[in-house]
């Protein structure tokens, strides 16, 4: 009787400290990083870059990243704008997810503004996630003149590729919709991307 409480004692203790490593693992499974999306920190791309944007009638720039892993670039439009990441020789794109979901379509002209964007990478400095903010124009308020509204849009790695997760209205939503077990909603649109320029 003493052994078998003894046994069941040590093997709830080992349960907690399994729990307790895995728990620490994740903490400290991913680094995070802010990217400007402002002027200070964004540059037009090698020119090779630029014409697969002004082929199709589009702006872009380049921000500066501090992980190597991947490269982003704002992507605009007459009166839109969204983000490219690149990871590795893929180029993955938001424009779907900004411009034309209608589910995501939360304000009209929803625009990538200058809030800095999130990148999150694991311990070998591989792409895990980004989160970034979209503005748009509050389609409640056009009475009484323009009003802004924005949402987070959450992107993460899969094993299909780089997902959309979902909208946040908060940076702790947003993260939480990192874990492993979220679905992906939508495997962004990719092209092959050559990285030649920079």
């Amino acid at each position: 009787m003493v052994t078998n409480l003894l046994k069941t004692a040590w093997l709830i203790c080992l349960a907690i400290q399994m729990s307790l490593l895995v728990a620490c693992a994740d903490s400290g499974a991913t680094e995070s990083s802010y990217i400007s999306l402002g002027d200070d920190n964004c540059f037009q791309p090698p020119s090779d870059i630029r014409q697969l944007y002004t082929n199709r009638g589009l702006g872009v720039i380049e921000c500066r990243v501090k992980k190597p892993v991947t490269r982003l670039f704002v992507v605009s439009s007459q009166e839109r704008s969204w983000l490219d990441i690149a990871v590795g020789d893929t180029l993955w794109s938001t424009e779907e997810q900004v411009v034309y979901a209608k589910e995501n379509q939360f304000g009209y002209f929803p625009n990538v503004g200058i809030a800095p964007a999130e990148l999150l990478v694991d311990q070998k400095e591989a792409f895990v996630g980004l989160i970034f903010r979209v503005t748009a124009q509050d389609p409640n308020r056009q009475e009484q003149g323009i009003a802004n509204i924005s949402r987070l849009f959450v992107l993460g790695l899969r094993k299909e590729g780089v997902c959309f997760l979902g909208l946040a209205n908060t940076n702790t939503e947003a993260r939480s919709f990192l874990q492993i077990d979220v679905v992906c909603r939508q495997i962004l649109k990719s092209s092959q991307f050559m990285q030649n320029g920079h």
